[in-house]
């Protein structure tokens, strides 16, 4: 009957560590989780930063190009414009 008694007991015994187990085991699990969708919340959010900065930069070159583009006109103009002028001081001065 001791036996048994003892038996009994070593067996309750172990279903509870099996339950503290499989507790800290579900535990575990919910955790890992969350940090997994913290760190994919995380990738999204850097992503999309990325995605800005290639977007900024992409304004920026389109805006460094628009300027280039002025800054050629403009050359262009005053070079037109020096040659005009210089044909007027000659035919003046012919």
């Amino acid at each position: 009957m001791q036996k048994q008694q003892n038996l009994q007991r070593r067996v309750d015994d172990l279903e509870s560590y099996k339950e503290q187990v499989h507790s800290k085991h579900m535990r575990d699990i919910e955790h890992i989780n969350l940090e997994c969708q913290e760190k994919k919340m995380q990738v999204v959010r850097l992503e999309n930063e990325v995605m800005d900065l290639r977007d900024g930069k992409s304004v920026s070159k389109q805006r460094l190009d628009d300027y280039e583009n002025k800054v050629k006109t403009l050359i262009k103009e005053f070079e037109d414009e020096s040659k005009r002028h210089i044909k007027e001081v000659n035919s003046i001065h012919s």
